[in-house]
């Protein structure tokens, strides 16, 4: 979400990274009760709490930025600057500290 993202995408993405972060971890226990985790989807009610979480933590905002055509009714969702620093912090490679 460094650039906007329609909603809809967002949710999309969302699936399918925890369908990857997940996979290994559930796979024994998908076996054994014969699910896949390609099945797995977030529920319309799940993502508007996904999205109440991510707007009370101050990470995400409603985009208010694009020029769109007036037959583009998708609500499309951005990094706030304080979203944008907690991401920088995450996911930067960190220097290995000298000893010594």
């Amino acid at each position: 979400m460094i650039h906007e993202c329609r909603e809809r995408e967002m949710r999309r993405l969302l699936n399918v990274f925890i369908r990857e972060e997940n996979e290994s971890q559930f796979k024994k226990e998908l076996a054994t009760e014969k699910l896949k985790l390609q099945e797995f989807l977030i529920t319309e009610n799940d993502l508007q709490t996904i999205k109440v979480q991510l707007r009370a933590l101050g990470l995400i905002t409603m985009s208010q930025k694009r020029q769109r055509s007036v037959k583009d009714t998708d609500t499309y969702w951005t990094l706030t600057p304080y979203g944008n620093e907690v991401m920088n912090s995450l996911r930067a490679i960190r220097r290995p500290t000298r000893t010594g």
